[in-house]
């Protein structure tokens, strides 16, 4: 993700042009972190605060060391 232009209108407002590469997810809206969120299945039956949920770290399953890594 490139980031080619960000704008802060009178309003408060900023528009962001974001450049995606072609195998590149659509990036999701952040996290209000006074606001509660429902987790999805195998989770689906909790709901965690948005301060917890806030910054997360991308991380894979390493299957050789058997722990999850830093992405």
């Amino acid at each position: 993700m490139k980031i080619k232009h960000e704008r802060v209108l009178k309003d408060g407002r900023i528009h962001v042009l974001i450049e995606l590469g072609p195998t590149e997810p659509f990036p999701v809206a952040p996290l209000n972190t006074d606001s509660h969120y429902k987790l999805n299945y195998p989770m689906d039956d909790t709901i965690i605060q948005g301060h917890i949920l806030n910054d997360p770290q991308r991380v894979y399953w390493d299957s050789y060391s058997q722990k999850w890594m830093d992405a």
